[in-house]
């Protein structure tokens, strides 16, 4: 590949604090599906260092920046010297890019094709895109897409692409009424219907279709798959499980979560309480972690969303892979 100016220069002149390493962890959503938790509690382990910003969209949004723009996501990494640590980013619109990325109006190159490219290009030791460590979160879509629906319409930047999204999608009428009808539209024409913003909510619970992508860049082994609705009941036991599977020391565990009885949440005890901003979270749950949606859409969506996912489970089953959810059939 030819490399733009910028990232010739990197190599060549970059200063001695860019010890030129990437991170060695990506998480790449999905959207909705407990990936802020997981970055919060993940940040308390000792051998982890997360990015400066929340999520850095590096690979969808701003590449064009350059792979120094990036680096500058993890200054706080080089500081230290301590190779051992690894450095963790999410961005979680990631994970749909690859079949999303013609609505989004992609200069055609994909987001696992420019990870493989850049660590192939820049990262200090040998092949070391073969040691790049994906996660997976992954939760029932049918409560994810009224989780995003819900958030989509909370939304309040002045920005026209957004206000016109959420006037297509309230043109629907009730939430009942917006899955029903774009469901329909989607199996009448997967193909044509795909790409389309208003329905990008629903769209992006096709996780066969994403992580097949995927797998065109990144063998299965290099994937780790996680519970996104345990996090919610059960966030010691997920964060145990991910420690082993990302080959860590397991430091976070049950015993240091406390529930906070009025919201439902979690939060980890160490340096102070990690918990996620209330603000923005739990919308679409009760106090219990029980989802608020009829469940008219819950069968609507259950029956749009369960071809998809039994190819999705029979994909782990052909790779042995021991992934436990409950909304597998």
């Amino acid at each position: 590949d030819t490399l733009n100016e910028e990232h010739k220069n990197f190599i060549q002149n970059a200063p001695d604090y860019y010890n030129k390493r990437l991170p060695n962890i990506i998480m790449l959503g999905a959207k909705k599906c407990g990936t802020s938790a997981f970055k919060e509690f993940l940040s308390a382990h000792r051998k982890i260092i997360v990015s400066r910003t929340n999520e850095p969209h590096f690979f969808d949004y701003f590449y064009d920046r350059g792979v120094v723009s990036y680096l500058e996501h993890f200054r706080n990494a080089y500081a230290t010297d301590d190779l051992t640590k690894s450095l963790f980013e999410k961005s979680v619109n990631y994970i749909w890019e690859p079949i999303g990325s013609k609505f989004k109006n992609s200069n055609g190159t994909s987001v696992p094709e420019k990870i493989l490219r850049t660590y192939k290009n820049y990262c200090g030791s040998k092949n070391c895109q073969d040691k790049l460590q994906l996660i997976v979160m992954l939760c029932d879509p049918s409560l994810r897409v009224y989780s995003d629906y819900v958030h989509d319409l909370a939304i309040q930047y002045p920005n026209k692409v957004i206000e016109d999204q959420q006037k297509a999608m309230e043109s629907f009428g009730t939430f009942e009424e917006y899955a029903e009808k774009v469901t329909k539209l989607l199996e009448k024409d997967l193909e044509k219907n795909l790409y389309k913003k208003p329905f990008a909510a629903i769209t992006k619970g096709l996780y066969i279709l994403q992580i097949k992508e995927w797998l065109k860049y990144f063998p299965i082994t290099q994937y780790t798959f996680i519970n996104g609705d345990e996090i919610i009941q059960n966030p010691g036991k997920v964060m145990r499980q991910a420690q082993k599977d990302l080959n860590l020391d397991v430091q976070i565990t049950e015993r240091g979560f406390i529930k906070i009885e009025d919201s439902g949440h979690f939060c980890y005890k160490a340096d102070g309480f990690r918990c996620l901003d209330k603000r923005n979270k739990g919308r679409t749950r009760d106090a219990t972690g029980l989802s608020k949606m009829s469940d008219k859409a819950k069968k609507i969506l259950d029956d749009f969303y369960r071809r998809y996912n039994k190819e999705l489970f029979e994909l782990f089953a052909s790779n042995d892979l021991a992934v436990d959810f409950d909304w597998a059939q």
